[in-house]
């Protein structure tokens, strides 16, 4: 009977650590894949940033400058678009063709018709680093969110595990603090220079450290365990 009730709550274990791993794995395998994808155009747009320096006139002023904006909606939705499963690629395209209006007044100087394409590929790098960029910080919040439920969850399913194990840790304190006890009591009436020569010293009072101390604390908060079950602890 004991033999399958260990092996129930070891079921229970492994579903609570299996559901735990898959509930998060997928909401981190995408931010990782967006933040590798960042990286790699922000190599890019620094490609085409210094292809750019040759711009002259109006382009190469508002190139300089850096104020123009390089998508018409808001990085937010577009964020949230890629993190659905939309082409990056597709994106940026469509939002190219929300600015064409914008990019036919730009003049690049007599004969440097060509210079168009290089500064859309420059404004599509930015837009690219930009919206991975929202799409990181969304993402960050939904990591954020899973973990929290998942643990949630993954707390409540091995509270059983952990209240036997704080008890049973209880229990090892008590049998523990009983000899203590006793190795204490052979150092009774030694003069303070007699307990310099004792070897070794006294079993010492104090057996946990802070870390343990708030660890019972909070399995007392949990109700894993009850203060009552301290006891003289």
């Amino acid at each position: 009977m004991k033999e399958a009730k260990r092996e129930d709550a070891a079921g229970i274990l492994r579903k609570a650590w299996l559901d735990r791993t898959a509930s998060c794995q997928e909401a981190r395998s995408v931010l990782n894949r967006l933040q590798v994808s960042l990286s790699e155009h922000q190599a890019k747009l620094k490609l085409e940033t210094d292809r750019c320096a040759r711009l002259g006139d109006e382009a190469g002023r508002m190139f300089r400058g850096g104020a123009t904006a390089c998508v018409r909606s808001e990085p937010v939705v577009l964020g949230l678009q890629l993190i659905a499963g939309t082409d990056l690629g597709e994106l940026i395209r469509e939002e190219q063709k929300l600015l064409d209006s914008f990019y036919k007044k730009i003049y690049f100087g007599e004969g440097n018709a060509d210079h168009l394409a290089l500064f859309k590929q420059y404004d599509a790098e930015r837009a690219a680093v930009l919206v991975i960029a929202s799409a990181i910080a969304l993402q960050k919040k939904t990591v954020a969110s899973v973990t929290w439920n998942s643990m949630q969850r993954f707390s409540h399913a091995i509270a059983p595990a952990r209240t036997e194990t704080a008890r049973a840790v209880l229990a090892a304190i008590a049998q523990i603090q009983a000899l203590v006890k006793a190795d204490q009591a052979l150092a009774e009436g030694l003069s303070a220079d007699e307990l310099q020569q004792l070897r070794p010293r006294p079993f010492p009072v104090q057996l946990l450290g802070p870390e343990a101390h708030e660890w019972i604390l909070d399995a007392i908060s949990e109700r894993m365990i009850d203060p009552a079950e301290l006891g003289n602890l």
